[in-house]
């Protein structure tokens, strides 16, 4: 009896994987992280390019006005709209306003004067001039669009300045905060010999219980605490300290304390960060590099570091989206950040959902990008081969 030999179809389709595998796998390989972020993005694009739309300059003050979320509801006002004669925005003033409350004016300055002598409630004209008059003329005009996320975004997005600067500072200070401590956490002192040496050894032994208090003190207390603790307590010791060496501070420095808690609530967390990246290196390294007669400092700074850097990087990242997020804790103490101002919004115009979507979204692109960032530095920081 002779057997068949197999053919290459027959081979083929044992080594071959079904189709239906192929695509799971492209499925489950698919960066769909990608995607949301695109979404995201494109979302924040809108809300900034949302300037097809006509904007409506009013006059501080007309409480007739300041009221109106829609261009529809302005069939209920008896003012006059001003707007540009020729310009494009003629035809949405005439849909709103109808011709008999309708005033056209030569050029978008005789518009705005007419606007403050109050000739007219409003201007209906182009996002670009609008936006850009209104952010220079806030105590004259306020600005209106038919799109609430639109007006919800730019008024939240006047706090994303002190938003991101209190992540920079704060974020860079913990950086520092937190090499120090793990570097005096990563060593315990051993006792010395001798009077002098053994001295030395009573103060660095200080120093390590000194820091091992800061840290175990900050890793178990809220970092809410921490900010009000440091507003409320240490902000004003601080301050009468100055003042009676005869230094004049402002009088509220919650923005400045807040900078503060977060620092240096982050520097307890990322000094075990930095402690655990530092004792990982074989210590076959650095007595090597100690026998070749490198300072402890050279050590450090040539042969540990650099390793341990790269090994930490990522829950430093992590830790960096996360005082991204912590920033909002700001807010109690009336920093004017994006929540904040978020909160005054909504309270202003009684739509959270709105609001608070908007908000969430601005975090999500924040948070998004900053992880970007931390997966550059990764790819850079990168061995080849690895």
């Amino acid at each position: 009896m002779t057997i068949a030999p197999k053919t290459s179809e027959q081979n083929s389709s044992r080594l071959t994987p079904a189709s239906g595998s192929g695509a799971l796998k492209t499925l489950f390989s698919f960066p769909w992280w990608l995607l949301v972020m695109a979404l995201v993005l494109v979302w924040l694009i809108y809300l900034i390019a949302v300037g097809n739309t006509p904007v409506i300059l009013s006059s501080v003050g007309n409480l007739a006005y300041v009221g109106v979320n829609d261009f529809e509801d302005l069939e209920d006002l008896d003012f006059s709209m001003g707007v540009v004669a020729g310009s494009p925005q003629v035809e949405e003033a005439l849909e709103y306003v109808g011709s008999e409350r309708l005033t056209e004016f030569e050029t978008f300055d005789d518009a705005i004067r007419a606007l403050l002598s109050n000739e007219v409630g409003g201007v209906v004209v182009e996002p670009f001039f609008g936006q850009n008059y209104a952010r220079s003329n806030t105590s004259t005009v306020d600005l209106h669009t038919d799109n609430f996320f639109a007006d919800t975004f730019r008024e939240v997005s006047e706090g994303l300045p002190i938003t991101l600067g209190v992540v920079a500072i704060a974020y860079s200070s913990a950086i520092l905060i937190g090499l120090l401590v793990g570097l005096i956490r990563s060593s315990p002192p051993k006792p010395g010999i001798g009077f002098q040496n053994g001295l030395a050894a009573f103060g660095r032994l200080i120093v390590y219980q000194l820091a091992t208090l800061y840290v175990s003190i900050l890793r178990g207390l809220p970092i809410l605490v921490t900010l009000l603790v440091t507003a409320f307590v240490l902000m004003p010791i601080f301050r009468s300290t100055l003042t009676n060496l005869g230094v004049t501070l402002p009088r509220q420095l919650f923005l400045q304390a807040g900078i503060v808690a977060l620092a240096i609530a982050y520097g307890a967390f990322l000094s075990e960060t930095f402690r655990a990246g530092i004792q990982s290196i074989e210590r076959g390294q650095i007595e090597a590099a100690r026998s070749l007669g490198m300072s402890y400092i050279q050590v450090i700074r040539h042969i540990v570091l650099p390793q341990a850097i790269r090994r930490i990087l990522p829950p430093l990242g992590n830790d960096m989206i996360a005082m991204i997020k912590d920033t909002s804790l700001v807010s109690a103490l009336g920093v004017n950040d994006i929540t904040q101002l978020a909160s005054l919004w909504s309270a202003t115009t009684f739509r959270y959902p709105e609001v608070l979507f908007v908000l969430a979204m601005i975090y999500l692109t924040m948070t998004i990008l900053g992880s970007l960032f931390v997966r550059w530095i990764e790819g850079r920081m990168a061995i080849p081969g690895r």
